[in-house]
């Protein structure tokens, strides 16, 4: 899907419930990274279907504060006091490498691992929307957020398959599949399906 000409088609012939399914799916459960190195699409049967890879990043904390939009991912965690007021930061869209530097740091957020590669996915894969949350300790971003090449977001109308298959999506089903991950660290984890249903719900009602 990195090719334009070939992604431009798929969109503009695969059928609305068809990408709805994959749209719902990534923002129900999180599946934030979706640059069209991470969703395929094939041809068969008279029709696009799509298939979703690298899905790791589940495994992320997510906010999402309205339905429709992409999530906050937490990238960045401090014990600084100054990081422990909740307020949005938005970035220049001519901001370079140590500006950035300096403005978290002055956010209370000093040890900075793979900034550079952060970085660069905030500048190379939006289009000028680059908002930053800070809120308990984190700084999260809305990664892909304005990236036309990114997988769209979950827009009506949806097919009356899709929100029955959401309505019948229940705790027992999501604990035994997040089960091994709870045990594994469960203050990572703990929240995982209150988190995915709280976005479930939030489908439900925008339907």
């Amino acid at each position: 899907m990195w090719n334009p000409a070939f992604r431009e088609t798929v969109f503009k012939t695969a059928p609305h419930d068809v990408i709805q399914e994959m749209s719902v799916f990534n923002a129900v459960f999180n599946d934030w990274d979706r640059h069209p190195g991470n969703f395929l699409a094939t041809y068969r049967d008279d029709r696009f279907h799509f298939a979703s890879i690298d899905n790791e990043s589940i495994e992320n904390k997510g906010f999402l504060p309205v339905w429709g939009q992409r999530s906050y991912v937490p990238v960045f965690f401090t014990d600084d006091s100054r990081a422990t007021t909740h307020k949005e930061l938005q970035l220049p869209k001519d901001i370079t490498l140590a500006e950035f530097s300096l403005l978290l740091s002055e956010n209370g957020f000093q040890e900075i691992p793979r900034i550079k590669t952060i970085f660069n996915n905030l500048i190379n894969r939006g289009d000028g929307h680059r908002t930053c949350l800070i809120k308990n300790g984190a700084l999260s971003f809305r990664f892909h957020q304005g990236n036309e090449s990114a997988f769209p977001l979950p827009k009506a109308p949806y097919s009356e398959v899709l929100v029955n298959t959401y309505r019948h999506l229940d705790r027992a089903i999501l604990d035994e599949c997040f089960q091994p991950l709870v045990a594994l660290d469960p203050d990572r984890f703990g929240t995982r399906v209150s988190d995915i249903l709280s976005r479930r719900d939030m489908f439900l009602n925008k339907e």
